[in-house]
């Protein structure tokens, strides 16, 4: 009896239960669609044609399923993103988006003019996605309409996201006649994505297992292949803050530093070209890639690429690009770089020997300057109708370079800006060094090789871009007498005069130039030949200050009005004047000390009529002592008063033989 009575009633729970599991089922899957459904709404809304196939629920693992998914922003130039199949889990709502424990995509695309981007196998984990609700996106803007999605990144999310192939192909143009592809046409394969703490603009950890590369051009097919990359703090929030305008407090950037990619390591590129040529490398770093608003604005600049894209011949016109340059240099200043490493650089090919590069390093770019651009281990040799050319550096630097300001470089714009000295200063980039070291060149029909210790350049005090201070160093240049004997048999006499079987060089100067004291100093000026001597120039001048450079155009008469006050010229000598005698002696068929009485003797008459009797007598006597023991010869002045330049060569041109009391000069021989 009880039994009879229960059944019904159980019968009827069960009844009631599936009814209110279906009833709940029902309410989930329309709050899903729902959900969906308002979402495409505000992308319908921001100007997107949006469509989409079967949507279908499935309640055990609370997953909805949209296939054939669309959005397409229309135009002339149009953006499309498909999607075969979504599936969506734990579908949640999240201000005008939504959120979801699991986010994926079987196989999608991205369509862009020329390029065409394909992903596969694409899972996000606690990913959330914003509205769109504040994009419109217009035709007439195709750029500036959809900058708001930039500032949309904020507002996406995922614990993480792996992909199994991104591909992109590039398209720029139809095939040229007879079937050979367009230059740049191609395709590109990233293999194993994955992102990893994506929230707030920023991601933790972004990497790439490996990428593939084919490309089509007229010369034949080409291959690259890269290891793995990964990088790390990455903002994409930076790109909105330098990016979007209404971020410019009264159209004026803040200038302010923001860093956009903290690490990245590319391992092992290997890349195929045609006519067999190939390139590697072994591994790349980029560090401290950051942005930083412009001066200005960047709104006409986004403007003009609104333009540029609408009316691809706007450029057509000479004034209409003339008028876009300032307009496009809205971009300067807006990217800098801490560190950019790359190592074990190789090219191969049929006529390359060798061509390989140790480390090629930049430090410190930005469009304010370089810190520092270096390349070590230099070694190429490449052979040309079996004649090879030889070239290796171990090192090459240039630092502390500054680069000239959108404002210097927009007044050339201005007309007759390149006949403005002040203008041209303007633009010139200031080098604080260049260091060169290790450099040796071997060419063709030349059996011996040019070399170059060390070169060292080095300014600094930089006034109105000229530098005020200045120091070069040269250190064992050797020129072989081979590269004489093969190029000019009479500088090659040269060499044997000077019983040299090669000219190992050496030079120093410094100049400081003291703009307040109005001082030019010139200590030293030093020119060295090993085995053969060392000449060496110091003087002082005064009386070119900052005027010089306030108005350059007066520096040509300023520089006519310089005083000099002191000044050396000596040779030191090694065994130089010993070889000259020699050689010019058994060219005259006598000897050596015969020629040397003969030669000191004919210069005092010879230089009477340029230095006048006394001084000439002086020159003289200092001669035979130089010859007898030839080991320092200098000639210093040092007048009671400094003496102009203009009166100095006024004097050299109507009363010479005055020079030497006006200059109070002097010889010393072995001091």
């Amino acid at each position: 009896m009880f039994a009879k009575r229960i059944f019904p009633v159980a019968a009827g729970v069960a009844v009631a239960a599936a009814v209110l599991a279906g009833t709940v089922q029902a309410r989930a899957q329309s709050a899903a669609e729902d959900m969906v459904k308002t979402w495409i709404g505000g992308l319908t809304a921001a100007g997107a044609e949006v469509s989409y196939g079967r949507m279908e629920f499935e309640p055990v693992g609370d997953i909805l399923t949209i296939g054939d998914l669309s959005i397409r922003f229309g135009g002339d130039t149009p953006y499309e993103i498909t999607a075969v199949k979504v599936e969506i889990a734990a579908l949640a709502p999240r201000g005008d988006g939504f959120s979801a424990r699991r986010f994926e995509i079987a196989s999608g695309a991205v369509k862009l003019e020329g390029i065409n981007f394909a992903v596969t196998g694409l899972k996000a984990v606690d990913f959330a996605a914003p509205g769109f609700s504040g994009v419109r996106y217009d035709v007439t803007r195709p750029m500036t309409s959809l900058l708001p999605i930039v500032a949309l990144q904020k507002e996406f999310e995922a614990r993480r996201i792996d992909v199994e192939s991104l591909q992109y192909g590039i398209d720029m143009g139809p095939a040229a006649a007879g079937g050979v592809a367009a230059p740049a046409s191609g395709t590109v394969v990233y293999r194993g994505m994955l992102v990893r703490d994506l929230a707030d603009g920023r991601a933790a950890e972004m990497s790439v297992e490996g990428i593939d590369g084919t490309f089509d051009t007229p010369e034949g097919p080409m291959t690259m292949t890269y290891g793995t990359l990964t990088a790390t703090g990455i903002d994409f929030g930076a790109y909105d803050h330098v990016l979007n305008p209404a971020n410019y407090v009264d159209g004026k950037g803040d200038g302010t530093w923001r860093p956009v990619l903290e690490n990245m390591v590319a391992d092992g590129l290997d890349m195929s070209m045609p006519e067999g040529i190939g390139v590697s490398m072994g591994a790349m770093v980029i560090a401290g890639m950051k942005m930083r608003q412009a001066q200005e604005s960047p709104a006409e600049m986004l403007a003009l690429i609104d333009q540029v894209i609408t009316n691809p011949d706007l450029f057509d016109s000479e004034e209409t690009a003339k008028d876009a340059v300032p307009k496009m240099l809205g971009i300067y200043r807006m990217m800098g770089l801490d560190l950019f490493r790359l190592s074990d650089f190789r090219i191969t090919g049929p006529d390359i020997d060798k061509a390989e590069i140790g480390t090629i390093v930049v430090r410190d770019l930005s469009t304010d300057g370089l810190g520092e651009f270096g390349v070590d281990g230099i070694d190429i040799a490449a052979s040309d109708g079996g004649e090879t050319v030889d070239f290796k550096i171990d090192s090459f630097s240039i630092g502390d370079v500054g680069f000239p300001t959108m404002e210097a470089i927009l007044a050339l714009q201005e007309p007759g800006a390149d006949e403005d000295p002040k203008k041209l200063l303007a633009v010139l980039p200031t080098i604080g060094s260049i260091g060169l070291a290790g450099l040796s060149v071997k060419a063709p029909e030349v059996p011996d090789r040019v070399t170059i210790g060390s070169y060292r350049l080095e300014m600094d005090r930089f006034v109105k871009n000229v530098p005020t201070f200045l120091r070069m160093k040269t250190e064992n240049a050797i020129i072989p007498r081979s590269i004489a004997e093969a190029d000019d048999p009479e500088t090659a006499e040269l060499f044997v005069a000077l019983g040299l079987d090669a000219i190992d060089y050496s030079d120093e100067m410094v100049i400081d130039w003291d703009l307040e004291k109005k001082t030019f100093l010139i200590k030293p000026l030093r020119l060295s030949i090993a085995g053969f001597g060392t000449a060496s120039l110091s003087a002082t001048l005064a009386g070119m200050g900052a005027e010089a450079l306030e108005n350059p155009a007066i520096m040509p008469a300023l520089a006519m009005g310089l005083t000099i006050s002191d000044g050396v010229l000596k040779f030191d000598n090694e065994n130089g004047v010993q070889s000259l005698i020699a050689f010019a002696a058994a060219q005259e068929g006598v000897p050596a000390d015969e020629f040397a009485a003969v030669l000191t003797a004919a210069a005092e008459p010879a230089l009477i009529p340029i230095v006048g009797e006394a001084f000439a007598k002086t020159v003289r006597e200092a001669l035979d002592r130089f010859i007898a023991d030839p080991r320092s010869i200098a000639v210093s002045i040092s007048p009671e008063q400094a003496v102009p330049l203009l009166q100095i060569i006024g004097f050299a041109q109507q009363a010479p033989q005055e020079l030497p009391g006006l200059l109070q000069a002097e010889i010393s021989v072995n001091e």
